[in-house]
């Protein structure tokens, strides 16, 4: 059984698909899903073709097309891994580097975590090097890199996929061969990180755990900073807002000042931080009562209709109110189920609801309609991502009897 999923439409007859399978009432038709996905990524091969720095959606498109089942030799695709494959976190003009980055780890490890691992350590060195002093992460700056950065020459830190020794390695869609076989990579940086938002720093973790994944030791302090922060700056009802006021020492059990007031999005980055820390510190999330408390304000504030209490914000004076950054939050819900190893939040299956309406919502040329905040290319991405369930779930860590 996937999550908690309670079930529910009993006794009520079953319907076919188009292509003749069974499908529960309902429940979205997967052919249909299916097609959405090849006509949206077939808006993109068209519609993005220019990867590189000055082109900020280049990361995200490849990592849909990826997650599209474009073949990797197929134009744009092709360009865009390149493009991935050669970004320099020394040189890096754009100015949201923890975001590029943090999906450039997500495609890399997406692709194949083996041969791009010395790749995923460069981008490791940077995240971790971007953490502030509270745990926190900023849109980022360029790093020196080491001369090298490569595995001790000990066959004691020869592991199977990322992690410990033993563990069961997450599994990225495209690792068709089994699991992969990889020496583990200190990542050691010195912090230069500054300044802080929830967005950014759902970004550096998602970034991280593809790293983490991938056979780099990310270093426990990086997890212990990052989870005390995000259990600090959580409300009591359980949500996140965007931003929070950093005290100059914040002490354990420190209680965060906020910016913002919760909304949609930034809780489920919340939610996903706390079960991403728990998990590489090798500790229990399931019963943690600040991913239980998340999970409860999802349920509470569920909508899939518009940005989840976005616009009762106070500290982000953006236009358009619930509305904004709805595709992006559409994302983050998904993610959220995946982490938190659930099909539902409160009476609400995410999932098919999301998915029901991203159907309806799809434009004649396969694209999803561009807010005030996002383009049309990333909405259409997030759009894809979504109906492909694209976030691997974490995988408990064994237990040793």
């Amino acid at each position: 059984m996937f999550g908690r999923i309670a079930t529910v439409l009993l006794a009520l007859p079953l319907v076919l698909s188009a292509q003749g399978n069974p499908q529960k009432p309902g429940k979205v038709d997967q052919a249909a899903v299916d097609a959405a996905i090849k006509k949206g990524a077939e808006y993109l091969k068209t519609h993005c073709t220019a990867f590189g720095d000055g082109f900020r959606e280049s990361e995200l498109v490849t990592l849909t097309l990826l997650h599209a089942d474009v073949p990797v030799n197929q134009a744009p695709l092709e360009d865009g891994i390149k493009w991935v494959k050669s970004m320099d976190v020394e040189k890096f003009a754009a100015r949201d580097k923890v975001y590029r980055i943090g999906v450039a780890s997500m495609a890399l490890w997406t692709l194949s975590a083996q041969a791009n691992q010395q790749k995923l350590a460069q981008f490791a060195y940077f995240l971790v090097a971007n953490q502030g002093p509270q745990g926190e992460w900023d849109y980022g700056v360029n790093v020196e890199l080491p001369k090298e950065l490569k595995p001790p020459d000990d066959p004691k830190v020869v592991v199977s996929g990322g992690g410990e020794p033993g563990a069961v390695p997450a599994q990225p869609p495209k690792n068709k061969g089994g699991t992969q076989v990889q020496k583990r990579i200190p990542i050691n940086p010195k912090r230069i990180g500054t300044d802080h938002d929830y967005s950014n720093m759902q970004y550096a973790m998602l970034g991280l755990r593809a790293c983490a994944e991938s056979g780099c030791v990310i270093p426990d302090r990086t997890w212990k900073d990052a989870l005390a922060n995000v259990e600090a700056g959580q409300f009591p009802e359980g949500g996140w807002g965007y931003s929070w006021l950093v005290p100059a020492n914040m002490a354990p059990n420190t209680t965060l000042t906020h910016g913002d007031t919760p909304y949609g999005s930034m809780t489920c980055s919340g939610l996903c931080d706390l079960v991403i820390c728990h998990h590489y510190l090798k500790q229990d999330w399931k019963k943690d009562k600040k991913v239980l408390k998340a999970e409860e304000w999802l349920g509470k504030n569920f909508t899939v209709t518009e940005h989840a209490c976005y616009e009762k914000g106070t500290g982000h004076p953006m236009p358009g109110g619930k509305k904004q950054f709805y595709y992006y939050y559409l994302y983050s819900l998904e993610r959220a189920g995946a982490f938190a190893d659930t099909e539902v939040f409160g009476a609400h299956d995410w999932y098919q609801e999301g998915a029901k309406l991203l159907l309806e919502q799809q434009q004649a040329d396969g694209s999803w309609p561009a807010d005030e905040q996002n383009s049309i290319v990333q909405d259409t991405c997030f759009a894809i991502l979504f109906l492909r369930r694209a976030t691997q779930p974490i995988v408990p860590k064994r237990i040793s009897k």
